[in-house]
């Protein structure tokens, strides 16, 4: 039997029964409750640095054990501070957020499962994000320019200590 006739709010206990010819009717079967309810988190959150992006991967509940409605959309959200901001939503099982729009350092992501119910719990992977700053090569450069100056600067003093001694030599041997 498939009850086509359900509202997805309300909870259903099922039993069976059996009627003889007689019209005599059993006792019941063991009783099952179903109850709907919004769905658990992805499973397996995986984080891998691809170029300027980061690709989210996760693995969909297995509907036919969960007893949950089929999953609409996945959303992804990452912490700002102490509130999580929404990144996006995807039907896939993967997500590619670019590190741009992420803020340096330790950053936390959640993804999320929707049904027809609403949204349920989520589960979270920590990436670092490494700084996207010129600065440091900037910097870098003009330590890397300073040195070079400084040979530059320190070769010239040699060849012409050389050139006066040299020069001095000369005037000395006539």
């Amino acid at each position: 039997y498939v009850d086509k006739n359900v509202d997805y709010h309300k909870s259903y206990i099922y039993y069976v029964t059996a009627v003889n010819a007689d019209g005599l009717e059993s006792n019941p079967s063991n009783s099952q409750k179903v109850e709907w309810s919004k769905p658990n988190p992805p499973n397996n959150l995986q984080a891998e640095e691809s170029g300027d992006y980061i690709i989210l991967t996760w693995q969909a509940e297995d509907l036919d054990e969960s007893g949950h409605l089929p999953v609409k959309e996945y959303r992804i959200y990452v912490k700002n501070d102490d509130n999580w901001k929404l990144l996006g939503n995807t039907t896939d099982t993967t997500f590619k957020i670019p590190v741009s729009s992420l803020p340096q350092g330790y950053v936390t992501i959640k993804v999320t499962a929707v049904n027809d119910l609403g949204e349920g719990g989520g589960v979270e992977k920590t990436v670092y994000i490494p700084s996207q700053s010129i600065l440091p090569y900037i910097i870098l450069g003009i330590a890397v320019a300073a040195l070079i100056f400084a040979i530059y600067v320190l070769i010239r003093r040699k060849r012409k200590n050389e050139q006066e001694n040299s020069g001095g030599n000369k005037r000395n041997k006539k």
